[in-house]
């Protein structure tokens, strides 16, 4: 019998799986960068290295972009965080709000398909 997840189950899902594939391009391009400059001596190489090093950048960025868009209302939860005033609680957003601040949608109902 399939389970469905909760809303935050899945945004803690997105989080690791977003913090794991960063971690392991960023420790592919580290080992890159170390055997270029090591083992290879030309201008052009590092050129390629620095153009492939701006790619992986340009990567990350685009896949970090919008994990936290409310199921419902695609509201972009991470940016309602960092807008909040005075905010001194630095847990991730669906650990410390019930529910969507825009629909209304809680975080403990089945992730919609």
């Amino acid at each position: 019998m399939f389970v469905r997840p909760t809303i935050r189950e899945h945004f803690q899902r997105v989080q690791k799986r977003i913090t794991t594939g960063v971690a392991c391009v960023l420790l592919a391009a580290a080992l890159v960068a170390v055997y270029v400059f090591l083992h290879v001596k030309s201008q052009a190489a590092l050129l390629g290295g620095a153009v492939i090093a701006g790619g992986i950048i340009f990567a990350i960025i685009l896949i970090t972009r919008r994990p936290s868009a409310c199921p419902k209302c695609h509201a972009d939860l991470a940016k309602l965080q960092k807008q909040e005033a005075g905010r001194t609680d630095a847990r991730p957003f669906w650990q410390r709000w019930d529910s969507c601040p825009k629909c209304g949608v809680d975080f403990n109902d089945a992730l919609p398909s």
